[in-house]
């Protein structure tokens, strides 16, 4: 229904309409998502000095980065390049052809969704940073940043892993438990945080988002203002967190 909801919004002839599709989110105060529960579960692995391990070996499948600051302005970007050319002119610059993904039967069931086979056009554009980032090259950036290695369970683990039912608590318990060490180690003591080091079944899952941004920075000019996923950006991403008291400070 997010799919159809575009389409809805895209049959609006006039109004000015831009489509962002962003990667992985991550950065400052952004506690949400993949990167972000990486970005604790490693700092876990890196505290009780053990490697982290994914069960989706080899890992290279694409798990593209954008850096909070590049969503925010790229939508800022977006707006203003939109403002001035007004719909029709944006579509034939920028227009992708939006394609009914959904039950036939459902088109009458939802007040104001298009008929199925109505073609429908908006400006559309990927966001996603330079670092061509992969799950594998997730792991490692972030284990190294805390001081362990990233690797993978056996096949014959990794398929009792995804067998069992409940492999996701198995899992969460040594991040949980070793989470709340943290805190409750840190100087001074966190008793409350939004942060949490549990990784639901989607987590953990394996997910591939592989975009090209070159579009966003031919059409709309847009130059990226944190081009790359690595140390500078988890610490940054890291010390914010420290600075709200959301975060463990065991130096």
């Amino acid at each position: 229904m997010w799919h159809e909801t575009l389409r809805m919004l895209a049959a609006i002839e006039d109004l000015n309409l831009v489509i962002l599709r962003v990667g992985f989110a991550y950065g400052p105060y952004t506690n949400f998502g993949i990167i972000a529960s990486a970005i604790m579960v490693g700092s876990v692995y890196g505290y009780l000095k053990k490697p982290m391990k994914s069960m989706w070996s080899p890992g290279k499948n694409p798990s593209n980065t954008v850096h909070i600051d590049d969503i925010a302005g790229a939508l800022w970007a977006c707006a203003m390049w939109m403002a001035p050319l007004g719909r029709k002119a944006a579509n034939s610059l920028a227009g992708e052809g939006i394609a009914f993904h959904n039950d036939k039967k459902k088109a009458k069931e939802v007040e104001g969704m298009p008929p199925h086979n109505q073609t429908l056009v908006a400006p559309l554009f990927n966001l996603v940073d330079e670092s061509n980032s992969t799950l594998l090259s997730i792991g490692q950036a972030v284990t190294s940043f805390f001081g362990t290695t990233f690797e993978f369970f056996s096949i014959v683990e990794s398929t009792m892993l995804k067998l069992a039912d409940d492999s996701v608590e198995d899992i969460n318990e040594h991040h949980v438990v070793g989470w709340t060490e943290m805190l409750q180690n840190s100087k001074p003591p966190i008793p409350n945080t939004p942060l949490s080091a549990y990784m639901d079944k989607y987590t953990l899952d394996k997910h591939v988002v592989a975009f090209n941004n070159t579009k966003i920075k031919e059409v709309v000019g847009y130059k990226l203002r944190k081009p790359y996923f690595n140390h500078e950006t988890v610490k940054e991403t890291v010390d914010k967190w420290k600075n709200e008291g959301s975060w463990p400070i065991l130096e």
